[in-house]
């Protein structure tokens, strides 16, 4: 948790979502299970992306957000950002994901008064908040990123968000990574049927076996074994190796997802 905010500080709400004009091909999914193509509501972030460059990348990612119901875009920078966004998009936890929030003014040791933009704000079921920083680790090493989070954070409403953290390409398993950015593409069409079939097969499931063998209980191939992957993110299973996920995969009923 960080200190209360100083009377100085200047912290704007979301701004309300719009539906896109017009359809972005790139940012659609569709829906099989009712035979329609949605479009995610424009990204809703306040900060004006900078040009591209050699270091950089720019995209746009549809999640959906459980605190709206709907599918938003979320506007990255780089890879790595994306990397940290399909991270906390593979959480459960996470309700909500605001790129590019709205700003925070802090006071420098010189007496300056500075805007700060994170990159992302993270809302868990709980109501905490995350603020997130993106940075490589070698640049966030020499910039004294971390020290500076830590001066900012003392300016920060509680209201708006609870802690502010440092994410780089050191942060999490490039495995993980991996998995999450393959369970975000895999949870885009819902399929409730294989679901079922991989949650009752599951409910029966006593001491360890693979994801191979749950998903040929199944008899559902692909469409079970996207569905036993989608369950060891929700928590339902979960491996018992630190390694990506694949059909050869030891998993056991229940726990965390890492």
């Amino acid at each position: 948790m960080m200190s209360s905010p100083t009377d100085d500080l200047r912290v704007k709400d979301q701004p309300t979502r719009t539906p896109k004009s017009e359809p972005c091909a790139r940012q659609s999914y569709v829906d099989c299970s009712f035979g329609f193509v949605k479009i995610p509501l424009e990204s809703a972030g306040t900060r004006k992306l900078s040009k591209r460059s050699r270091q950089s990348s720019r995209g746009g990612i549809p999640f959906f957000s459980q605190k709206l119901k709907k599918y938003i875009t979320l506007k990255t920078e780089s890879h790595l950002e994306g990397d940290g966004l399909f991270v906390a998009m593979a959480d459960p936890e996470v309700v909500h994901i605001w790129d590019q929030p709205s700003s925070v003014t802090y006071t420098c040791e010189d007496g300056r008064e500075v805007a700060y933009t994170a990159d992302a704000l993270i809302e868990y079921k709980s109501g905490f908040k995350v603020l997130v920083e993106t940075k490589p680790f070698a640049i966030a090493q020499r910039r004294n990123t971390e020290l500076k989070l830590k001066h900012i954070a003392q300016f920060v409403p509680p209201e708006f968000a609870n802690q502010i953290s440092l994410f780089t390409e050191k942060s999490c398993p490039k495995w993980f990574v991996a998995d999450a950015r393959r369970v975000h593409e895999f949870s885009k069409n819902p399929d409730p049927e294989a679901d079922d079939a991989v949650q009752s097969v599951i409910t029966c499931l006593a001491g360890e076996t693979t994801i191979g063998a749950l998903v040929r209980e199944t008899d559902l191939a692909g469409r079970g074994f996207r569905a036993a992957y989608r369950t060891v993110f929700r928590g339902e299973i979960r491996r018992l190796k630190a390694a990506s996920l694949t059909r050869d995969s030891l998993v056991v009923k229940g726990g965390s997802i890492a």
